[in-house]
């Protein structure tokens, strides 16, 4: 089963230190990784325009997001601990290269 996590366009803004995703059962926003939802392909496809609109969402690979994430900035919010994705072009690059597609697409 592939899994995503959702990245939320809308509240990552240029100036934040780290990439904003969705917790668990569309909860509120994270930027740690363990504290994100993981989503699976069918909960994304019954709602794309929710979970996948490209301007707000984008539902992003597991794998791929895991690979790029590096561990918090010590003493960043609320403690030292787990890893996040930085909010560089790079990462974006790859973010958007690994998206389940884009909106009115075929997946």
């Amino acid at each position: 089963m592939n899994l995503f996590y959702l990245v939320s366009v809308k509240h990552t803004k240029q100036c934040d230190k780290y990439v904003t995703l969705w917790r668990p059962s569309n909860a509120g926003y994270c930027n740690r990784l363990h504290s994100a939802g993981m989503y699976n392909r069918s909960e994304i496809e019954a709602k794309p325009n929710y979970y996948n609109n490209g301007e707000m969402t984008i539902a992003v690979d597991v794998h791929a997001c895991e690979r790029i994430a590096v561990p918090v900035e010590p003493g960043w919010f609320d403690d030292d601990h787990g890893i996040a994705i930085e909010n560089t072009a790079e990462n974006w690059a790859t973010i958007n290269a690994n998206r389940i597609h884009t909106p009115n697409q075929a997946a």
